[in-house]
């Protein structure tokens, strides 16, 4: 009945939850399991930078701060601005491909062979359905919320437009 099964994974527990019902599924069917996460664009939240400072990937915001002593005259703050800019696009990749791990060993401990991992960068609603149809997806399986709660309740949540847009069988996980 299924033969592709792709699951969005954005670190929350409904998506955890998603990728373990996933797995079960794609096991039962031989199916293979895409698992997909889209990092975030733009600023970076409160979150995302005190874990990038706790993990020194990026400068705390007291050390980024310029001082007289840097240099007379002016400071260069956008070049200080994209260099933060580059550092959390690379803390984003990182944990990107870290959740992506995470989801392939709940796979393969469900006993799933074929796992497919893709990591993307834009809207999420958009690259779910763009990865569905091309790997010819039977089943797309999310989370009933993910991180972002408060923009889903202003702009719809990601598991909403996928299962108005997409034309498989969607499934939402809750809990």
């Amino acid at each position: 009945m299924f033969k592709n099964v792709l699951v969005a994974v954005d670190g929350s527990a409904h998506a955890m939850n998603a990728v373990t019902i996933a797995a079960d599924i794609a096991q039962k069917f031989s199916a293979q399991l895409i698992l997909l996460h889209v990092l975030g664009r733009g600023v970076a939240s409160e979150v995302e930078i005190r874990e990038a400072e706790r993990e020194h990937l990026v400068e705390s915001a007291q050390s980024a701060a310029p001082s007289v002593a840097d240099a007379p005259g002016r400071m260069d703050l956008s070049q200080r601005e994209q260099d933060q800019a580059a550092r959390i696009r690379d803390v984003r990749h990182a944990s990107g491909t870290e959740l992506l791990r995470q989801a392939e060993e709940i796979a393969k401990t469900k006993g799933v062979d074929q796992i497919v991992q893709k990591l993307a960068e834009g809207n999420p609603a958009k690259h779910i359905l763009a990865q569905a149809d091309l790997y010819s997806v039977d089943l797309i399986v999310m989370g009933a919320r993910g991180l972002s709660d408060i923009q889903g309740l202003l702009l719809g949540s990601v598991s909403h437009k996928v299962s108005h847009l997409a034309e498989c069988a969607c499934l939402t996980v809750k809990g």
